[in-house]
Parts: structure tokens; C-alpha cells; sequence
């Protein structure tokens, strides 16, 4: 398996090469899940379009703010 650009992965593999240690704190897994999990729902979009939206292709998004904006 090429290590591509799976950063745990190559950096696990420079570890073990250069025989150092390798410390991850559980906010680095997370964030590999999310990005892993964004990039799964973003190449899949349409088949799991009906959990996120229920209409179909784009709506325009509005935004009032409560105060002007600065200038």
C-alpha cells in the first residue's frame, strides 16, 4: 500500500524508520475521522443527499445581521 498522502500513516512510517517515538492525542484521531468522514460525504454527495437536505439541487442561503456592518 503506497502511503500517498495519508499523513498518520507516513507519520507513523518516519517513526518507525527513524526509530523514534510517536505521540497522538485523541484530537489528532478526531480530526483524521472528520476529514476522512467529510471527504467520504463530499465524493458520495448525491447518494447521501437525502440525510443532510430534504430539497433538491441548490437553495440560496440569506443572512441578516442584527447590526450594520462596519466600514
Amino acid at each position: 500500500m503506497p502511503a500517498g498522502n495519508h499523513a498518520l500513516f507516513l507519520a507513523y512510517l518516519n517513526a518507525y524508520n527513524s526509530h523514534e517515538d510517536i505521540v497522538l492525542s485523541p484530537d489528532d484521531l478526531w480530526l483524521m475521522i472528520t476529514i476522512y468522514y467529510a471527504k467520504y460525504v463530499n465524493d458520495n454527495a448525491e447518494k447521501l443527499r437525502h440525510i443532510f437536505v430534504n430539497h433538491e439541487g441548490k437553495i440560496t442561503l440569506t443572512i441578516q445581521q442584527g447590526q450594520p456592518e462596519p466600514e
